[in-house]
């Protein structure tokens, strides 16, 4: 399955963007990857309530944590086939 990639925008502070410029710089990532890097770890840390995981061990708990509440939920939550 191919993922369709979008564009978001959103306004900072211009020392926040110098900030995540040198991150990158720093971690040899471009920009929309930090981003994405940095969503994803928040999503996953809230979620877990985890915010000193290392990023792939949350990943694995997170994983693990989907797949409980999948096997809670009603097949036709998680049977996205099209017919």
């Amino acid at each position: 399955m191919k993922s369709e990639m979008v564009m978001i925008r959103f306004y900072m502070k211009n020392q926040q963007k110098e900030f995540l410029k040198q991150l990158c710089k720093d971690s040899g990532m471009d920009m929309s990857e930090m981003m994405r890097s940095i969503i994803s770890y928040f999503f996953m840390a809230y979620t877990l309530g985890q915010w000193n995981m290392p990023m792939q061990q949350l990943r694995k708990d997170f994983v693990k944590f989907i797949e409980s509440k999948e096997k809670r939920l009603p097949d036709k939550f998680i049977n996205h086939k099209k017919r």
